[in-house]
């Protein structure tokens, strides 16, 4: 091989590699996308049930070990009821010394659901009516029913903070009283607290910005209440609220374009209006395309180590390259020329046209009974022993191959059918000879079989193999240890097939 065929194979290989480096960087950057595509989803996913999941054990908790807060709630309202039936003059009330006494807020709505009295002063002038629709229209069905409803974990309008509130009537519907009392000092939440889980979500998703969970108007735990979020959010929280439904909407937050998720969250130990609430997932949608500059500089790194690597390779596979041309038309195992090799030899012998050519099939009778009882180590050293056999009994002037498996062939050029008959008894004779001294083997009767098909008119490689074989099958029918010439026989019929 001279220096031109490894320039051209030189070229040939970095052609190559830039068409498999470009078809790389492609396929890999579509697969980036979309295995981000998929994290991210994940990473949403995962951040979403996980609060989910914290919401449903602190609501599991306190429903099944705060019954106490519950009933000092309702003795406390009892206690305002019949004090106010002594005294309505709410402003002759100490409202910081009852809610001192009671350990809870005490709040005095009007009959427009304005609060009007309290012992804080910052939620005197709260009016649900303005801010907030849906509670508004839920704290006039309270009133007209009169009965003390006691709801679950929701959220301080003014400060943000998680508490229990509960609202009843007065008996003449003109005032509604609501007790409100702080749940964030307690063992129980202190041991669930959602909150501590959101801002640890956040920490830990680079993806996600920020994690808010939405009470019944929308208004998100933990956080004091500023300003009114956009139309657009305010929306998209009502309308999960009211289908259960996720949803999503693009907006900014912090300065940053991001996509807002809503997923819908339903209580199943809370039946009072804290029930329903909304968890508000707020990510990075431009988290995509940061990743894939990022890995741009890794493309042209990729890109180059390949170029590197293809100059090494391409100088080295053309020193090499005989090997593997080898190994590509031999057989490994027995050195003999393999079944690519024999179909190239056979096509060329026969596109000749000048003698006729003999092909001699042959076959190891019993060469199972040497793998089953012997094992295959001394199945494959009897197939090494059977090639080198052959290829001394045929001599240089013919090709000797392995077709696969312990079949072998010999192609015989301007021969003769004398020729080819001699030529196969001796295989036969000396096979026999040299498994005399491998006793094991002998003892199994290891013979060959061979087939004889003479080309004369017959110029198709095709039918020329199918000659030789079905000669190679009487020869197998009449006792095994022989040879047959192809005279014009029918192909083997199989005896379970009419």
């Amino acid at each position: 091989m001279g220096s031109r065929f490894r320039l051209k194979l030189f070229i040939t290989l970095l052609v190559f590699a830039l068409i498999i480096s470009i078809s790389i960087a492609t396929i890999d950057y579509f697969r980036l996308k979309e295995r981000t595509i998929k994290d991210n989803k994940l990473q949403i996913e995962q951040a979403t049930e996980t609060v989910k999941y914290a919401l449903k054990t602190i609501d599991k908790a306190y429903f099944y070990l705060d019954e106490e807060t519950a009933t000092r709630m309702a003795e406390n309202t009892s206690l305002l009821q019949k004090k106010y039936e002594q005294n309505p003059q709410f402003y002759s009330w100490d409202f910081e010394l009852l809610a001192k006494e009671m350990d809870m807020d005490i709040y005095i709505l009007d009959e427009g659901n304005k609060i009007i009295h309290s012992n804080d002063p910052r939620e005197v002038g709260l009016d649900f009516s303005v801010c907030c629709g849906s509670f508004n229209k839920l704290l006039n069905e309270r009133r007209a029913s009169g009965e003390l409803f006691i709801d679950g974990i929701d959220v301080d309008q003014q400060t943000g903070k998680v508490k229990k509130f509960s609202y009843m009537a007065t008996d003449d519907k003109k005032y509604m009283i609501e007790l409100g009392y702080s749940l964030e000092n307690e063992a129980i939440f202190q041991e669930f607290d959602f909150l501590k889980v959101t801002d640890e979500l956040v920490k830990d998703f680079a993806l996600i910005e920020g994690i808010h969970v939405l009470n019944l108007g929308g208004l998100p735990f933990g956080t004091r209440k500023t300003e009114s979020p956009p139309s657009e959010r305010r929306e998209a929280f009502e309308r999960t609220r009211e289908t259960n439904e996720v949803v999503e909407i693009d907006g900014e937050y912090k300065g940053k374009a991001v996509m807002f998720r809503y997923e819908p969250y339903q209580s199943a130990y809370d039946n009072g209006s804290t029930k329903v609430k909304v968890v508000e997932i707020i990510y990075n949608k431009n988290n995509l395309h940061v990743l894939l500059r990022e890995s741009q500089k890794s493309y042209f790194i990729q890109l180059l180590i390949i170029f590197i690597v293809t100059i090494i390779i391409s100088s080295v596979i053309a020193n090499w390259l005989a090997k593997p041309v080898y190994l590509a038309y031999h057989d490994s195992l027995t050195g003999l020329k393999n079944r690519a090799s024999f179909d190239r030899f056979l096509k060329s012998a026969l596109a000749e046209k000048k003698e006729t050519t003999a092909l001699l099939m042959m076959d190891i009778d019993n060469f199972k009974l040497v793998n089953d009882y012997l094992g295959h180590g001394r199945g494959d050293y009897l197939l090494q022993l059977i090639a080198q056999t052959i290829k001394e009994a045929v001599g240089s002037d013919y090709e000797t191959f392995r077709l696969g498996g312990d079949e072998f062939a010999v192609i015989m050029k301007n021969t003769t059918k004398k020729n080819a008959e001699q030529t196969a008894q001796i295989i036969i004779d000396t096979l026999k000879e040299t498994l005399k001294v491998e006793k094991d083997i002998h003892t199994l009767s290891v013979s060959i079989s061979v087939g004889i098909a003479l080309s004369g008119e017959i110029q198709s490689p095709k039918m020329l193999y199918k000659n030789a074989d079905i000669a190679l099958y009487e020869s197998k029918e009449k006792g095994k240890n022989q040879y047959q010439i192809y005279q014009g026989g029918k192909a083997p019929k199989i005896p379970f097939i009419d």
